[in-house]
């Protein structure tokens, strides 16, 4: 079965003294239907490198018993930490 899941990606390597605010994403995910849920399904961005400011960046996403067909990006707003 194919569903559509929002995903709220985690946020990885990001550089010490930044904040950063990740906008959810809408997948496409195909699978067996009880797994196809924000429990089962991880999101996560690498921000290693980046500086502040907004960035598009690649989303790696994983999870058992399910595929995802395409790359997808989010957008990223890095800010100093206050």
């Amino acid at each position: 079965v194919t569903k559509e899941t929002e995903l709220e990606p985690s946020a990885e390597n990001l550089a010490e003294g930044l904040d950063a605010h990740v906008d959810k994403i809408t997948v496409s995910v195909t699978g067996v239907e009880d797994k196809i849920n924000s429990d089962n399904i991880k999101a996560h961005v690498n921000l290693e490198g980046l500086g502040e400011g907004t960035h598009s960046v690649p989303v790696e996403i994983e999870g058992d018993a399910v595929s995802i067909n395409r790359t997808y990006h989010t957008n990223v707003t890095i800010t100093p930490n206050r």
